[in-house]
């Protein structure tokens, strides 16, 4: 897949499809720079298109910045209301990242959707407010959502933390709602 983005880039190198995609690849692998670079060529070239404003958001999560990540998810949520739902997870991943556990839990609450990485973030969200019950249910919720479910198979999967600290927030609030290791 890779291979045919980039044959796809070198046919036209102002192609923002091309250029987002590149950069959810890079950080998947963990290419800060190279996610970077890409993410900023296609919002030179589209800054206004949803798809590039949420993944600021989140590169700015992943990166380390949860805090200045929110205001691009909400400004992506501005602009497609009716995609907004596509990006609620990743303003509760930026607000929880953030030290803002409520705030994510007030909009997990605000949305009704039955989807196991919901129920994963309630999880991270209620255990870092010391809700405890609140946690192990929504744990359970995404568990049962998701058999295969772990600590590891979330946090170590698709984009990769920079920090370390951040991966270990996470970690420590899945554990604490009871998610295997």
């Amino acid at each position: 897949m890779i291979q045919l983005v980039e044959q796809a880039a070198s046919l036209d190198e102002n192609d923002t499809e091309c250029h987002r995609i590149m950069c959810r690849i890079a950080l998947i692998q963990a290419k800060y720079a190279k996610s970077e670079y890409h993410l900023e060529r296609a919002l030179a070239l589209n800054p206004n298109d949803p798809r590039l404003v949420v993944q600021r958001g989140i590169n700015l999560t992943f990166l380390g910045d949860p805090e200045a990540a929110i205001p691009w998810i909400e400004k992506a949520m501005r602009l497609d209301p009716f995609s907004a739902y596509r990006y609620y997870l990743d303003l509760v991943r930026a607000l929880f990242m953030a030290q803002r556990p409520a705030e994510a839990v007030g909009v997990l609450e605000r949305t009704t959707r039955e989807h196991w990485e919901h129920y994963l973030l309630a999880a991270a969200a209620y255990a870092a407010q010391d809700g405890q019950t609140a946690a192990r249910e929504a744990a359970q919720r995404a568990i049962a959502m998701r058999p295969q479910l772990s600590i590891s198979s979330y946090v170590d999967s698709r984009f990769k933390w920079k920090r370390s600290e951040d991966r270990a927030r996470l970690r420590d609030a899945l554990a604490q709602a009871g998610l295997p290791e």
